[in-house]
């Protein structure tokens, strides 16, 4: 088979009419397959079978619409995540501003100030769930926060919490670049089906 060319789609059908429409034409192609042949030497075997393989690999393709499902379906998961997140970094600066009432810097050590900006933000967020799990693990902030109720159960959360963000970021960027990537495959056995 010769190598494919990546084109820009250039028709206003959606994508599966056009799959649908290639379908019809080369089962009406099959039909009178004799006669085209006899007229149109490159139409010849195994044009006909590199046709077919074209569309079914097209077909085998999740559509548009469901892999923009399952992206938003991993956007909620992480929002849903990241409010959990919130949450229980919120709950460790109340019980940081309760053990250093009078030493704004040692909650400050947590990235306080960087809460702001990184409260809706994956990224942001998972840094600063990592220097709140590195600094909550330090031996005097660790022993304070567990005499004060912060358990350690809570401490290993926080580690927990940084790593479940990081696993649902990753599938959820793995997901849009591998739509970006379908679409140019899409493109390429469009342009030769």
């Amino acid at each position: 088979m010769e190598q494919l060319e990546t084109i820009k789609l250039n028709f206003r059908k959606p994508y599966l009419k056009m799959l649908e429409q290639a379908q019809l034409m080369h089962d009406c192609f099959e039909l009178d397959k004799v006669l085209f042949q006899t007229k149109f030497i490159h139409m010849q075997d195994p044009f006909s079978s590199n046709w077919q393989i074209a569309i079914n690999t097209a077909d085998a393709l999740p559509s548009n619409d469901s892999v923009l499902s399952h992206i938003a379906l991993l956007t909620k998961t992480i929002d849903d995540e990241m409010l959990t997140a919130r949450n229980l970094y919120q709950t460790l600066i109340t019980y940081l501003r309760m053990i250093y009432a009078n030493s704004p810097a040692d909650v400050e050590a947590f990235g306080q100030s960087n809460y702001k900006a990184a409260r809706y933000q994956h990224l942001r967020m998972i840094e600063l769930m990592e220097l709140a799990a590195t600094q909550a693990n330090q031996p005097p902030y660790q022993q304070a926060l567990i005499n004060k109720g912060f358990t350690q159960a809570d401490i290993d959360s926080l580690s927990a919490m940084e790593q479940s963000l990081r696993t649902k970021n990753k599938a959820q960027e793995t997901a849009k670049n591998n739509k970006a990537r379908s679409e140019e495959h899409t493109s390429e056995l469009q342009s030769h089906s």
